[in-house]
């Protein structure tokens, strides 16, 4: 886990009574946290977008990942302007019924000089927003 992930795990613990998130040891989870309750998945970025998005993978895997632990699906966005956090598993019906955006994005975000693939989206917007920090 990166510096930058831990560091919004004890923000949002210390912003939101008894939280008590506990961050993956497993760098490859499909998570970054979890308590008692919740999954959660961390999206942090340098700058701000007028729109949220998350990947269609990515989604479905932590919606999977929630069902069969028996939790919920949390999507957090840290940007400049904020923190953002979605309930994925209240608006299930909503990405059923959207459309998919595609987008030119580097394979991997962490290496410099990347080939550029489609990626697939859903557009998260305020209706989806469960809370702003």
């Amino acid at each position: 886990m990166k510096d930058k992930e831990l560091e919004l795990t004890n923000i949002l613990n210390s912003k939101i009574k008894d939280l008590n998130l506990i961050n993956s040891k497993d760098k490859f989870s499909f998570y970054d946290s979890y308590n008692l309750n919740y999954i959660v998945e961390y999206k942090i970025r340098a700058k701000h977008y007028s729109q949220q998005f998350i990947q269609v993978d990515k989604l479905f895997n932590l919606l999977m990942l929630a069902e069969y632990k028996n939790k919920t699906a949390i999507y957090i966005v840290q940007d400049p302007k904020g923190i953002f956090i979605y309930n994925l598993n209240n608006n299930k019906d909503y990405f059923l019924k959207s459309n998919i955006v595609v987008k030119k994005c580097p394979y991997k975000t962490e290496f410099k000089d990347n080939k550029k693939i489609n990626k697939y989206f859903y557009i998260l917007n305020n209706n989806q927003l469960t809370k702003q920090l």
